[in-house]
């Protein structure tokens, strides 16, 4: 058994929960993955001895959870991480102790400089004075026991070339409780260039994913209005746009659908990526399945919100007759004049009811599922196309499930061509008693099945553009040249 303080045992017990990232009590390669992958590596092609002690994130985990996993079961408890810690913190001692020559109980440069060349490694002052900074965290010119043993304190270290590679080209691994930040780069652009990417790759993956199934989307629409009246079917609601305006009218509101689509998406992945770092203050940890539900609620919540009257003026151009509007300008003013401002409003209450639980459990299921693959085949790069396009179909079948009667009732309100005020218009809650009533559970569903065909891909396109433009626009390599 071992015996701890109180202090050591509070710090053992905080570190292990922020490489516990899935809390399921263990540490595991994965955890240790997500870690390490944050690590921003640069070498000189020259320099071979480095070169040479060059391991990915997923071999350094591995190799850490070999070091710890005392009866091996593939990961390690907190028992077992103890015991390594305390071994690991020893070593980490005895190394301090050999560099520190004048034993004042700090490392300077020139004790730093004198160690290595013991090992025929040469170090210049400049870099003796660098290699100090990045440990320091009082703003003196020395290394202190405590500012030693934090930096290394998740460093496999096995020989005096993994402890001067770790210093020389790891400046990221610290979750001690000071927030370091990778060299060359601030966290003010850092952040700025998240945002931009991720509006862009959002923007992007809407617009190309909507214009590749804008006839399924016309199809799903024409359904929800007229389909409970004329019983239209896949294909004769096909038949229908072609017999009344050809084969462009299958993307009839295309053009509204694509600049509605692209402020929402961008807004949609923008404002989760930022309300998740609301809750991830620790960044040694991923969001759990309850707060990437929230997160996704939120912001699915707020991008509809913003880009509503777009979404009403989206339905008006899919549900036009030929000649009826000349433009999106002509339908918006005929809005405004016959109906009121208010109309553009109209199906916001379903809207935002139905949104909040498709949005969460949209990018929650589908984070979850992504990131219960790459555990389990111990991935640090994101999965292929295919296992990508699985999850954005899973994920979407399953919010269109929980959401799809509110978005038929707010369809239907939004194609209501009456004036506020007038007695004539349909509530939320009239046209939920008439469908129930006349049109039973069923009548709920209408236009689910070519709204699957068309979500189905639509989705899984747009995550999997995101996901590559983001990663092609937040390059860490791009970054650190801007440095």
């Amino acid at each position: 058994m071992i015996n701890l303080n109180e202090k050591d045992t509070e710090r053992y017990h905080e570190m292990f929960k922020k490489l516990d990232t899935n809390s399921d009590g263990k540490i595991d390669v994965y955890d240790l993955v997500v870690l390490f992958d944050k690590i921003k590596h640069s070498s000189n092609p020259d320099d071979k001895n480095i070169n040479s002690k060059k391991e990915s994130s997923l071999a350094k985990a591995k190799r850490f959870i070999s070091k710890g996993d005392k009866n091996a079961s593939g990961d390690i408890n907190f028992s077992e991480f103890v015991q390594y810690m305390i071994e690991h913190e020893n070593i980490l001692e005895l190394v301090f102790q050999g560099i520190d020559t004048n034993k004042d109980d700090k490392i300077g440069y020139d004790e730093l400089i004198k160690y290595f060349k013991k090992f025929n490694i040469d170090l210049t002052s400049n870099e003796a004075k660098k290699l100090v900074q990045k440990v320091n965290r009082n703003g003196s010119i020395v290394i202190e026991p405590t500012e030693w043993k934090e930096y290394f304190s998740l460093t496999p270290i096995e020989d005096i070339d993994d402890l001067l590679y770790h210093w020389r080209y790891s400046p990221l691994v610290d979750i001690g409780e000071g927030n370091t930040v990778p060299d060359d780069f601030s966290k003010e652009e850092n952040r700025a260039d998240m945002i931009y990417g991720n509006l862009i790759a959002g923007a992007i993956a809407g617009g190309i994913s909507r214009t590749c199934t804008a006839p399924f989307d016309r199809l799903k629409t024409v359904m929800q209005v007229l389909g409970y009246r004329k019983q239209i079917t896949i294909i004769g609601g096909f038949q229908h746009m072609l017999n009344e305006g050809g084969k462009t009218s299958l993307w009839r509101g295309n053009g509204m659908n694509v600049l509605k689509i692209a402020p929402e998406a961008a807004l949609k992945f923008t404002f989760y990526e930022e309300i998740k770092t609301l809750f991830i203050r620790d960044k040694n940890r991923e969001a759990n399945v309850l707060e990437r539900f929230v997160a996704g609620s939120m912001a699915g919540a707020l991008a509809q919100s913003t880009i509503y009257p777009l979404e009403l003026l989206k339905t008006r151009m899919v549900l036009r007759k030929t000649g009826e509007y000349s433009s999106i300008f002509d339908c918006a003013n005929k809005i405004i004049k016959n109906e009121g401002i208010r109309a553009f409003y109209k199906g916001f209450i379903p809207n935002i009811l139905g949104i909040i639980p498709y949005a969460g459990t949209d990018l929650a299921v589908y984070e979850t599922l992504k990131r219960f693959y790459m555990q389990k085949n111990q991935m640090i790069e994101n999965p292929s196309i295919p296992i990508l396009l699985l999850c954005g179909t899973t994920s979407t079948i399953c919010g269109q499930l929980v959401s799809y009667p509110l978005s038929l009732i707010r369809t239907r309100l939004q194609a209501q061509e009456v004036p506020m005020d007038s007695d004539k218009r349909d509530t939320m809650s009239k046209l939920l008693i008439r469908i129930w009533s006349t049109e039973g559970i069923r009548g709920f569903y209408r236009g689910l099945l070519p709204n699957i065909i068309k979500v189905v891909p639509a989705v899984s396109i747009s995550y999997v553009v995101y996901e590559k433009v983001k990663k092609k626009l937040i390059d860490p390599t791009r970054l650190k040249d801007k440095g």
